[in-house]
């Protein structure tokens, strides 16, 4: 009998969610003011030119736990990513919970958010400053 050669895991064992979490995606546009859907895991590249105001919902605890969601500043705006529960951001450099990241104004800032528990943690930023 031959050796079996291909994945470990049965083709087609990985969705969308499971891939887009891996972070291997194609980034998707946001060139307009918005919400950004709490429960899927994408990667958002920020288009618009001036300051994009964005809304990201609470994730559902336990169903949406390893959700990831990274955003990039393609340009030089001010964008928020605000959080309408209130204290719905935990980025560890404070002993708040907080509502708002506010992007510098330069290209390249971006964040990784992760949902646990109905919480967004922030895993990594750069040029992003906290705020309730």
């Amino acid at each position: 009998m031959g050796t079996t050669v291909g994945p470990v895991f049965p083709l087609g064992s990985l969705g969308v969610q499971a891939a887009a979490t891996l972070l291997q995606g194609p980034y998707l546009p946001l060139s307009a003011s918005g919400a950004v859907n709490p429960h899927q895991s994408a990667r958002y590249v920020i288009t618009k030119s001036t300051a994009a105001l964005l809304t990201l919902g609470p994730p559902t605890k336990g169903a949406d736990d390893g959700v990831t969601i990274q955003l990039i500043s393609s340009t030089a705006a001010a964008h928020t990513i605000t959080a309408p529960t209130a204290g719905n951001i935990v980025d560890g450099n404070s002993s708040t919970y907080n509502t708002v990241m506010t992007f510098n104004a330069k290209i390249g800032a971006s964040c990784v958010l992760s949902a646990y528990q109905g919480i967004w943690y922030v895993e990594s930023e750069i040029g992003c400053a906290m705020s309730s």
